[in-house]
């Protein structure tokens, strides 16, 4: 048991938060919002990523995750101040290679999903049934 190991600062019972750089905000923010849907978005790809996935995949879901922490960082700091942490951020180039490993990653899809449904009866028609469903 931790003894004497406060867990919680009080700065946040007024509704607020502290950003980066030492700015408040309200907890209801869209800033706010938006760096806890990164953050849990991160956190499913690291669960997906601990179910064993195939190399490639696990490869770029990785630097994924190395992105969405530098976003939530960025998106957790005083706005115009970014600049000042002591990290790089993100940029047209990272945004980049995040297009090319998800067109590489769509091209592979395909390829698999073609190569199923020819060798697996189960998977067409399990694909009938569900054409025929949507329809």
């Amino acid at each position: 048991m931790l003894r004497g190991v406060k867990l919680y600062t009080k700065t946040g019972d007024d509704g607020t938060t502290g950003l980066f750089g030492g700015a408040r905000v309200k907890k209801a923010s869209l800033r706010v919002e938006a760096y806890g849907t990164v953050d849990e978005t991160n956190a499913a790809i690291g669960v997906a990523r601990a179910t064993g996935l195939e190399p490639f995949t696990d490869e770029v879901l990785a630097q994924v995750q190395v992105d969405l922490f530098t976003l939530g960082a960025e998106l957790a700091c005083v706005p115009g101040k970014e600049s000042k942490m002591s990290m790089k951020l993100l940029d047209a180039v990272d945004a980049e290679r995040l297009e090319k490993a998800t067109c590489s990653s769509s091209s592979r899809a395909r390829r698999t999903r073609r190569s199923a449904s020819t060798t697996c009866p189960g998977l067409r028609a399990a694909r009938s049934a569900v054409a025929g469903v949507a329809s």
